[in-house]
């Protein structure tokens, strides 16, 4: 319940450890929450670089680049 927290500790884990996805898609969970689509996209745009195969993070990528009018992405 204390997603405050639980961002400040998932941001630590994923600084020490840049390619530990479970952390990045929880992040991604906290920040859709907030709806907070900047931080959303730029966590997304990490799993997809670490992920590209993976096809539900290119689709909501492209959610998100599409809320922060940035088509041209």
């Amino acid at each position: 319940g204390d997603a405050a927290g639980a961002e400040h500790q998932l941001t630590q884990v994923s600084a020490a450890q840049p390619n530990h996805l479970p952390a990045r898609r929880v992040l991604v969970l906290i920040h859709a929450s907030r709806s907070d689509t900047p931080k959303l996209v730029a966590e997304l745009e990490a799993i997809a670089a670490r992920a590209p195969a993976d096809l539900e993070v290119k689709a909501e990528l492209a959610t998100g680049y599409g809320a922060l009018g940035r088509w041209d992405r």
